[in-house]
């Protein structure tokens, strides 16, 4: 869905449908019909499936990271925390996800051992789109998510922030840094209950965004610290890992934030 493609509850409705019930993920999708997907790729929310070789993937991920204009992003990120165009969010993480990936070829034998993509893999665009629209949220892992994410914002129209979305993002700050040293991510997320209009999947989703992206600052850690990590975590494993003593990175908050606050205070 571009940003100057209005909201279109049928195509949103047939894309829903495919993915998600009352009880949660449909598994396996729902098949839509012909008819149906033809509306919604028209408009913009139905995307065929992708081939495409690992190689070809870390290319393409490379290629979409070099391209984009990150000040674009970071208001596009600002912009959706009051207005909850939740579909603005996921580019800022996936931009850092894929602006680390150095090129590499593939490392199995199940899956890469750099960026765990298999050698012949697919772009299946429209689950992460839903998670996209739905929750603003990021892949937990692979490149091809964050390809389609990044390849998105880049066709998106640029959208303003405005000072009550810089007072948001103050305030969920400053709710992470007034938490105790044990604080898990589970303790920023209820922090935030009250700074932010969401629902408790959209929190966990801008948490893994503020971990991608490096705003939550992440402690250098063993495998061991990941071993330990319960199988049922909903968490990625560097979100999982984040306790209240490693706090913000304050360097990167100034780095994608500082110039903004600074055009806001002036205009």
């Amino acid at each position: 869905m571009s940003a100057n493609i209005q909201r279109n509850q049928k195509a949103w409705d047939i894309l829903s449908r495919m993915y998600w019930s009352p009880s949660g993920w449909n598994i396996p999708a729902k098949a839509a019909s012909e008819l149906d997907v033809r509306y919604a790729e028209a408009a913009g929310y139905y995307f065929p499936d992708e081939a495409i070789t690992h190689n070809k993937a870390v290319k393409r991920g490379m290629k979409a990271a070099a391209s984009v204009n990150l000040n674009k992003i970071v208001r596009d990120f600002l912009h959706s925390l009051s207005t909850r165009h939740l579909q603005y969010r996921p580019a800022l993480g996936s931009y850092f996800i894929l602006s680390r990936l150095a090129k590499h070829k593939y490392s199995g034998p199940h899956g890469c051992r750099v960026c765990t993509e298999m050698p012949d893999t697919m772009i299946r665009s429209n689950a992460t789109n839903f998670a996209r629209i739905k929750w603003g949220a990021i892949p937990k892992n692979g490149l091809t998510g964050h390809i389609f994410i990044l390849e998105q914002s880049i066709r998106e129209t640029p959208e303003q922030c405005s000072k009550q979305d810089l007072l948001i993002l103050k305030q969920l700050i400053q709710a992470i840094e007034q938490l105790p040293n044990d604080a898990k991510a589970r303790d920023i997320e209820i922090a935030w209950k009250p700074h932010i209009k969401s629902n408790k999947q959209e929190r966990d989703a801008l948490i893994e965004i503020f971990v991608a992206s490096g705003i939550l600052r992440i402690p250098s850690v063993s495998q061991s610290d990941f071993d330990k990590i319960p199988l049922k975590s909903s968490w990625s494993d560097h979100a999982a890992v984040w306790r209240g003593r490693d706090g913000i990175d304050q360097r990167r908050v100034d780095e994608l934030f500082s110039s903004v606050i600074e055009s806001s205070e002036q205009g």
